[in-house]
């Protein structure tokens, strides 16, 4: 029982972890804007050294030199046509990327090499899209604060709804009329008791049966989705190492389904049965 509810809440982990890897994917390989201003000029056959009237050995001085001479030539200034005004864009961008040593490296690399598949598709369509580069570190921190969130509202959810639930049973209803006449309160004086709320501390303690619901205890800071998972990190593990201490080293044979029965009733009542 112990090493299934452990397996529950490391599922749960494992599924929060690949949600996490998901959304930090994109972040790890995304690029500058100009990155794939170069991927998208590269697929449409654009090389920038041939804008540039340049070869590939092209020192930065002579790559300087010819964007000025070309920036001069096709400036809007000396020629206002719509083909010029694409052209000096073109040219601008080029020498944007070849004259930084680092954007000239990628820039080489893409034409040697290629564009990468990733790049080619789903973080070209990605970064076309507007989609926001998140920092891997405040996705996680972010996505683990909202699980915890949820799971800390569900177990109080679960905790209210259950011991309302209860309080409406004909059973607790009785129970209840009960202590209230063993603490001397009759059903009237319990009933106005309860109009006005003023039913608080020890008188409390011993009207209001005691609800021991396996599952619906009040939520406390060891029910924490994080500390739960490292919980049931743990308790895996140990249940692993005892089960192979009992099967493999000690060879005890396995209990029997009266025996495992018998103890889930004791984990469910609290104490061992006579």
């Amino acid at each position: 029982v112990r090493l299934v509810r452990s397996m529950k809440y490391l599922v749960s982990a494992v599924l929060c972890g690949i949600l996490c890897i998901a959304l930090c994917v994109p972040t790890a390989s995304a690029h500058s804007m100009a990155y794939f201003d170069m991927v998208n000029d590269v697929l449409r056959g654009i090389n920038y050294y041939d804008v540039l009237s340049v070869d590939g050995l092209a020192t930065p001085k002579e790559i300087k030199k010819a964007h000025r001479l070309l920036a001069i030539k096709y400036h809007p200034d000396k020629d206002p046509s719509e083909e010029a005004a694409v052209k000096f864009l073109m040219i601008q961008r080029a020498a944007d990327v070849l004259s930084n040593e680092e954007s000239r490296e990628e820039y080489d690399n893409l034409l040697k090499n290629g564009v990468p598949l990733a790049d080619r598709y789903y973080h070209r369509h990605m970064h076309r899209m507007g989609v926001p580069q998140h920092d891997p570190v405040w996705v996680v921190f972010w996505l683990t604060t909202l699980s915890t969130g949820v799971h800390w509202w569900n177990r109080w959810s679960n905790h209210w709804n259950i011991h309302r639930r209860v309080k409406e049973s004909k059973y607790y209803k009785t129970l209840r009329k009960q202590n209230a006449e063993a603490a001397g309160l009759s059903a009237k004086e319990l009933k106005k008791l309860d109009k006005k709320g003023k039913i608080a501390g020890d008188q409390a303690q011993e009207i209001e049966p005691e609800i021991n619901i396996k599952g619906a205890e009040r939520p406390t800071v060891w029910d924490l989705l994080p500390i739960l998972i490292v919980r049931s990190i743990y308790s895996g593990i140990k249940s692993v190492l005892e089960w192979i201490d009992l099967r493999m080293i000690k060879r005890i044979p396995p209990p029997t389904e009266e025996e495992i029965r018998r103890k889930q009733v004791e984990e469910y009542v609290g104490r061992p049965l006579t």
